[in-house]
């Protein structure tokens, strides 16, 4: 008798061990994922340092992947800074990381689209983060950065939209047009981003007024 329990005790032990255990440690694995995931720390100093006016010819860091030409198109370069090294964070935490803007205040209906890529000096950040291709050139960027110093970004803003555009969000009203050039408002903009867990962070808002966009001749 003992003789047969032992043997139906290792049957039931080796089936947990090939049945159960496996996708339990899947799960486990999946949670702990999913758990690092939920985690993900805030940025909230992020600082204007300037804008100017830019040019859609002349900025070879914005990649187009269009098949005709650059046409001329006057943007404004918006350059902040952070504490927080936004590409080992991007990197880090699996994010994907951009601007929202729009005139203020945000959610007001006149978002500003178009470019939400941030750029690190000459690197573009993408959602796949620190790309192979990329590694040095990032290394050699981070080093310049003093410890416990400010790392620079920039990012690019329409000056204008034409009409109104449908907007994306289902049942919301389409994005209204605007035209700084010849209305220069405030812009508020924050820097914002998101993992496949579905979580993320917002920043603080930030606001360019429509003095600095005057005195910055943005035509």
């Amino acid at each position: 008798m003992h003789a047969i329990f032992a043997v139906v005790k290792r049957w039931m032990v080796s089936s947990l061990r090939k049945y159960l255990f496996p996708p339990l440690v899947l799960m486990c694995c999946l949670v702990t994922a999913a758990c690092a995931g939920l985690y993900v720390p805030g940025v909230s100093d992020i600082r204007l340092l300037g804008i100017e006016a830019a040019n859609l010819k002349s900025e070879p860091a914005i990649v187009w992947h269009g098949s005709s030409a650059r046409w001329d198109e006057t943007l404004i370069k918006v350059t902040f800074t952070t504490k927080t090294d936004l590409m080992r964070f991007a990197d880090d935490h699996g994010l994907t990381i951009g601007n929202d803007a729009a005139i203020c205040p945000l959610g007001s209906g006149t978002e500003i689209w178009g470019f939400p890529d941030l750029f690190f000096g000459d690197l573009e950040m993408h959602s796949a983060g620190i790309l192979a291709e990329q590694a040095d050139r990032y290394r050699e960027l981070a080093k310049q950065v003093p410890l416990g110093g400010d790392f620079t970004y920039h990012f690019y803003l329409p000056v204008r939209r034409i009409g109104y555009v449908n907007n994306i969000r289902y049942g919301k009203p389409p994005y209204a047009p605007y035209d700084l050039t010849t209305e220069p408002r405030d812009i508020c903009f924050q820097v914002s981003g998101g993992n496949m867990y579905g979580h993320g962070f917002v920043s603080n808002t930030v606001v360019i007024t429509k003095a600095e966009i005057t005195a910055a001749g943005i035509k």
